[in-house]
C-alpha cells in the first residue's frame, strides 16, 4: 500500500496539471488518494482529500448526481473512523437521498446505501 501513495499522488498532479483543479477527474484521484490514506489508518489525513472531492462532484455534475452520493459515502465512513458519529449519520442520510433521487429506491447503489445507513 505504500508504494501506491507517491503514484497516486503523482496521478493526481498530472491530472490538475492537465484539466484544471475543478475537473471530475480530480475528484477521482483525490477519492483515490483519501482510500489509500483511509486503508492506512490515516482517516484525519483523507478527509480533507475527500471533502474537496465532495465539492468537486458536486459543483460539476450537480447535487443529485450518483457520485455525489458515493462521494458522501466515502465521507460517511471517513467521519466513522475519525468517531463522528454525527456527521457520519448526516453524510449517508444525504448520500441515499441523492442515490434516490438519481436512481430509485430499486437500484442497487441505493440499497447498498440505504444498508450502511442502517449499520
Amino acid at each position: 500500500m505504500a508504494e501506491a501513495l507517491p503514484l497516486c499522488e503523482r496521478a493526481l498532479s498530472i491530472t490538475v496539471k492537465a484539466l484544471g483543479p475543478d475537473h471530475p477527474d480530480v475528484a477521482i484521484r483525490l477519492g483515490n488518494l483519501a482510500a489509500i490514506h483511509r486503508a492506512q489508518g490515516r482517516a484525519a489525513e483523507a478527509l480533507p482529500l475527500e471533502q474537496r472531492a465532495l465539492a468537486i462532484t458536486e459543483a460539476a455534475l450537480g447535487p443529485d448526481h450518483p457520485d455525489v452520493a458515493n462521494g458522501l459515502g466515502n465521507l460517511a465512513a471517513t467521519y466513522r473512523d475519525l468517531g463522528r458519529a454525527a456527521e457520519a449519520l448526516a453524510a449517508i442520510t444525504r448520500a441515499e437521498q441523492c442515490a434516490l433521487a438519481a436512481l430509485g429506491k430499486q437500484h442497487p447503489t441505493t440499497r447498498s446505501i440505504q444498508r450502511s445507513a442502517d449499520s
